[in-house]
């Protein structure tokens, strides 16, 4: 079994094209995260917690989005930034919310 869960992991690493070198999503305001090849990117935890991709805030079988603007408030913030492997990170919400994995391509791409 363990196997199995290292060659997933291992797939999804290699997935991954952009890899952050600092990540200061809760530790700084605004959030940000400084990629290994310079680029400096700033977010804003709303459009991060909109952009969720878990079970719970898109359909799972479409993958359309479900979570609703007004459900989230605009003074969010993230709490907390964990590491998943070395291809994504789980954001801590101050509305509680925890169970998105935000892959480093996605984020990448949610940054301005």
């Amino acid at each position: 079994m363990s196997r199995l869960r290292f060659s997933i992991v291992n797939y999804n690493e290699s997935m991954v094209k952009n890899r952050p070198k600092e990540m200061h999503l809760h530790d700084q305001s605004p959030p940000k995260i400084v990629w290994d090849d310079g680029a400096i990117l700033v977010y804003s935890a709303f459009d991060l917690r909109m952009a969720c991709p878990c079970a719970a805030c898109r359909d799972e079988m479409t993958g359309v989005k479900t979570l609703r603007e007004q459900d989230v408030a605009r003074d969010i913030k993230i709490v907390e930034s964990r590491p998943v492997g070395r291809y994504g990170q789980n954001l801590v919400f101050s509305d509680g919310h925890a169970s998105g994995i935000y892959v480093n391509d996605l984020l990448r791409g949610l940054g301005k």
